[in-house]
């Protein structure tokens, strides 16, 4: 996911520098059908698979086995999250806001630290396997509002 991310940051800068934005938009589109194919591809072979791939960990304790799985088959169903923040993160790269993508990168530590307080909180494994998934979805959204802001921005300038 991280990679077909990394590529949105240069397509992006060498579309701008093409003043060609209608080629962004597209690369964004493609980019997360990409990313939504490979989430499902991810996805069915963890459905399926979850214990058989919790076994490679060391220590086959069925507990530990049983935990691994439900781990495993949340963050599958959130995949998509943490792919199209890498479109999203990489296209504010591409597009010249550096700022605005290290700040996605707050958005996301925070995210992960109060979720984390109130995992513990809850004393719930679930609502710690769910982590990570709300610090994307902070992210992201934070990521999908500037960017958009930021391609209206270029759009009128053209204009």
């Amino acid at each position: 996911m991280e990679n077909i991310g990394m590529v949105m940051t240069t397509y992006v800068g060498q579309n701008i520098g093409a003043k060609s934005l209608k080629c962004v938009q597209i690369g964004i589109e493609t980019g997360i059908q990409i990313q939504f194919i490979y989430c499902i591809f991810c996805l069915v072979i963890i459905m399926l698979f979850a214990p058989q791939l919790s076994e490679f960990m060391p220590g086959h304790h069925h507990d530990l086995i049983v935990l691994s799985s439900l781990y495993l088959r949340i963050m599958s169903m959130t995949f998509i999250l943490h792919g199209s923040l890498m479109i999203y993160r990489n296209t504010l790269q591409g597009l010249g806001y550096s700022f605005q993508a290290i700040l996605s990168g707050i958005c996301e530590l925070t995210g992960r630290g109060l979720t984390s307080v109130i995992a513990i909180t809850m004393s719930s494994f679930t609502a710690i396997c769910l982590i990570n998934p709300t610090a994307w979805g902070l992210a992201l959204t934070y990521c999908m509002f500037i960017t958009i802001k930021k391609i209206k921005q270029l759009t009128k300038q053209k204009s």
